[in-house]
């Protein structure tokens, strides 16, 4: 039982407390090209959602994060359809 309560207890700590940093890569319709953010997530492994964003390739310096980071919504980063990779020609010209 004392198992039990100690683990109801330290739930709710280990989510306020957990935190991770992860780099996002796509299409910023505000800024009409792809972008890299990191963006800091909290909650438990698996259960994380994303808190706030810590820096953006489209500012200078990318830490001075100037908009209304919309980003922080995965369904507004999938919005946009990803950009098409550019493919390099292997062709050998004589």
């Amino acid at each position: 039982m004392a198992a039990l309560a100690a683990l109801v207890l330290l739930v709710p700590v280990f989510y306020v407390f957990s935190h991770m940093i992860r780099r996002r890569r796509f299409w910023c319709a505000r800024a009409q090209r792809e972008v890299e953010v990191l963006v800091e997530e909290r909650g438990l492994p698996g259960l994380a959602h994303a808190s706030s964003v810590t820096s953006c390739s489209v500012f200078d310096p990318p830490t001075a994060v100037a908009c209304t980071r919309r980003c922080l919504d995965a369904e507004f980063r999938r919005r946009w359809p990803p950009a098409l990779p550019i493919l390099q020609s292997s062709r050998k010209t004589d």
